[in-house]
């Protein structure tokens, strides 16, 4: 309780839940649970003194029973015998009584502790600064656009490209999997796969660590990093024996639990992965929403970025250890050499200072904060596409629209000429430590150790490339009238014979198709009901 507790403020929460234009009813209810949490806390502790008590007592009356139980032929010790023997009765019953009230009051404890995880859990972040006041995302603020943004007339949408080069089955892919599944073949699954290695290329050769992580997990570790409404709107639960297991939605969820309840230091951290996997979602929020094609579909394949980072930057660390160095120098006052140390720590610290060479963020590249991590997530997927030649914007995400875990997000949303849109593409989310304080994942001090307040880890995310979505920017973006371009970053990924993949067909039979298919849906229809 105490990790969840310190990690949120009354008056803070409301002024942040009020941003994200969520009611402020949870954080009071919090607030009045955590209130009784403690007066009930408080008098099982009473109780627990109380009972302590009595115990001492009851000792002190068989002492003192035996020594009356030497005057045997004593009538006086007899009587004060009985009368002690009564107080014992007595005070075991009522020990016992307040046994029975300590056990009442710990499940009242145990429940109240579960209704305030609930509505703590509940509660976001505190948002940054940067993050727009606002509640609808018309009002995004657009930071950048890079590259070629501008409508180019006759060109078309990925929903035919990628039928064009022959590139995908749907019909039989329903009837085999239901909606929004499909079939790719051919060189759509080629040119995912040069994808997927030119992504895995990009991020481990800045530093990254892939990780292939488990694609399914239990229930009881997901809601430590799922949204109480993921389950509902997003997860898919797989049955069976034993525990019900939840698929993944993104890497991301299992790679935040890769170090659930470890200690990190500060010479371990920033810690990068990423994560290849395929996701699996139900997308019940976006019923009728990009039914065609693949751009929006229930399993996909994604590499994802994954940051641990220290919950501060160079500065504010070095500035901490200056200030411990100067609390030790204190507790040494009494030491003949004081002064001389004082001396020597306060030059150090100095040193220290002046040498620090720190960009906006307050880091100097030694021990790297959360927010230049984020910079820098966001600026791997920059590259990654502009390597692509995709033209695109980033759009900083109104507090509104921001899910419980995010201070602050990112997108990276792709000009798709095709369709004369922008779309999404990439998300990057600084979650400082709302994972780690429920993943239990600490910083620096160990708990044998730990004399001051409880710091935990900064954790980050962002996607690199979802590989179906970024395929079909890559059709829009790279079409010509006889087939697809494929940008020459991918040539080392492919044979010669596709860095030019020509069309199969043509638009005109494409729509021609589609009307054969409608008629023979409509055939079929007039037959069940004959």
């Amino acid at each position: 309780m105490k990790i969840l507790l310190d990690g949120h403020d009354t008056f803070r929460d409301i002024s942040h839940e009020t941003k994200r234009r969520k009611s402020t009813d949870l954080v009071l209810q919090a607030k009045e649970i955590d209130e009784l949490w403690r007066k009930k806390c408080f008098q099982v502790e009473q109780k627990r003194k109380d009972k302590h008590k009595i115990d001492k007592d009851v000792a002190d009356k068989f002492k003192e029973q035996k020594k009356l139980g030497a005057k045997k032929d004593d009538e006086g010790a007899k009587d004060a015998q009985t009368k002690i023997e009564t107080e014992i009765e007595e005070l075991k019953q009522k020990g016992r009584d307040l046994n029975a009230e300590i056990e009442n009051g710990q499940l009242e404890i145990v429940q109240l502790e579960k209704d305030l995880c609930t509505k703590i859990n509940q509660i976001g972040v505190p948002c940054a600064q940067e993050s727009p006041d606002f509640e609808d995302e018309k009002d995004n603020i657009i930071v950048r656009i890079v590259g070629p943004v501008q409508k180019q007339e006759g060109k078309l949408s990925h929903i035919d490209l990628i039928r064009m080069i022959g590139g995908v089955e749907y019909n039989h892919a329903i009837k085999v999997a239901g909606g929004r599944a499909y079939y790719l073949k051919g060189d759509s699954v080629l040119l995912l796969m040069a994808l997927e290695q030119l992504a895995t290329r990009h991020l481990v050769e800045r530093g990254f660590t892939p990780i292939l992580p488990p694609f399914f997990m239990n229930k009881e570790i997901m809601a430590e990093c799922a949204q109480l409404e993921e389950f509902d709107e997003t997860l898919y639960k797989v049955t069976g024996e034993g525990e019900d297991k939840y698929l993944i939605a993104t890497s991301e969820q299992p790679l935040t639990c890769l170090h659930r309840g470890d200690w990190m230091e500060p010479q371990d951290l920033p810690i990068r992965y990423m994560g290849k996997s395929t996701c699996f979602r139900k997308e019940a929020g976006s019923h009728g929403k990009d039914t065609l094609g693949i751009f929006r579909i229930h399993q996909f394949d994604k590499i994802e970025q994954m940051c641990i980072t220290a919950p501060e930057g160079e500065a504010d660390y070095q500035k901490r250890v200056r200030i411990e160095k100067k609390e030790k120098v204190k507790e040494k006052k009494k030491d003949k050499v004081k002064d001389k140390d004082n001396e020597d720590q306060k030059g150090i610290g100095e040193e220290q200072k002046d040498n620090i060479n720190l960009d906006e963020d307050g880091n100097d590249g030694h021990l790297i904060g959360s927010w230049a991590m984020f910079h820098e997530m966001i600026k791997n997927s920059e590259d990654f596409y502009q390597k692509l030649g995709f033209g695109y914007r980033i759009v900083n995400i109104v507090a509104g629209a921001l899910n419980n875990a995010a201070a602050m997000k990112y997108d990276l949303e792709a000009y798709f000429p095709g369709s004369d849109a922008f779309r999404e593409l990439v998300s990057c989310s600084n979650c400082l430590d709302y994972q780690s304080r429920r993943l239990g994942i600490r910083y620096g001090v160990s708990a044998s150790k730990e004399k001051k307040e409880r710091k935990y880890v900064h954790m980050l995310n962002a996607t690199l490339s979802a590989l179906q979505r970024t395929l079909c920017c890559l059709l829009e973006t790279h079409q010509t009238p006889e087939g697809i371009a494929v940008p020459e970053v991918l040539w080392p990924y492919l044979d010669d014979k596709r860095h030019f993949i020509k069309f199969k067909l043509t638009k005109k039979q494409i729509d021609e198709q589609d009307k054969s298919d409608s008629k023979q849906k409509e055939k079929g229809k007039k037959e069940d009901k004959e």
